[in-house]
């Protein structure tokens, strides 16, 4: 019997290979950047239920927090010279609203540890997905090893949209468009570092540390192959560790 729960991946995916596919060959690269992230919107729609303005719990964030990163991802598509700024605009609002969106300034205070982890694991993301194949691959070590881990609550689940929409969105070639970069990359961040905000055991910690890494060793100057090669080996024992740990 087929798990429910993979039906918002199925529709991640979906979208991502649409999006792909009109970006190499229909040439309609902005609109089919814009299909993709507006797919994992949905997905994580799918997944977790309604849009909330005031989730009670951390993974309910992620919906809201994918439809900000949407609105600038549109702009992106439509006027490529607002790259930085989107980016900037991208990591504030992912750093902001997965703290709590604070208001106020004492709990921007509580809340500042929080905030400044996710922004820098968002813009980390970011950049890091603009790389050959990074999607695919740093979601799919994503998903590999929060089913290692075992955190609480959907993590894993919500896991499964962000690496199905990295491997699919190979469609657009061996590098992501920016316009799905701003909303894949702050979602993979939140995702990683979702369990470390929530509890933070071990375990939970080891996730973002090991994507970390992989991102930094697809910045070392080696041939692709290496490169790939050298951040699967990395994430498959980080993964290996964590199942056995």
């Amino acid at each position: 019997m087929i798990d429910p729960l993979i039906w918002p991946a199925v529709m991640a995916a979906a979208a991502a290979l649409c999006g792909g596919a009109m970006a190499r060959w229909a040439g309609l690269r902005a609109l089919g950047a814009v299909l993709a992230a507006l797919g994992v919107l949905i997905a994580l729609v799918a997944l977790l239920g309604a849009l909330q303005a005031s989730p009670r719990q951390l993974f309910e964030r992620l919906p809201m927090l994918a439809l900000g990163l949407l609105a600038l991802a549109i702009l992106v598509a439509r006027w490529p010279r607002l790259a930085w700024p989107g980016i900037a605009l991208a990591t504030i609002w992912a750093g902001w609203w997965m703290a709590g969106a604070p208001l106020w300034w004492p709990d921007m205070q509580r809340a500042a540890f929080a905030a400044l982890l996710m922004a820098g694991g968002a813009l980390a993301a970011m950049l890091a997905l603009r790389l050959p194949w990074q999607a695919a691959l740093l979601g799919a070590g994503l998903a590999g090893m929060l089913w290692a881990s075992a955190p609480r609550g959907p993590w894993f689940e919500i896991s499964w949209i962000v690496a199905a929409a990295g491997i699919a969105a190979a469609a657009f070639g061996s590098r992501l468009p920016l316009a799905m970069a701003l909303v894949l990359g702050p979602v993979l961040a939140a995702t990683a570092l979702g369990p470390v905000l929530a509890i933070g055991r071990g375990a939970d910690w080891a996730v973002p540390l090991a994507l970390l890494l992989a991102g930094a060793i697809g910045l070392l100057r080696l041939p692709l192959a290496g490169r790939l090669a050298a951040q699967c080996a990395m994430l498959a024992a980080a993964m290996i560790a964590l199942r056995l740990g």
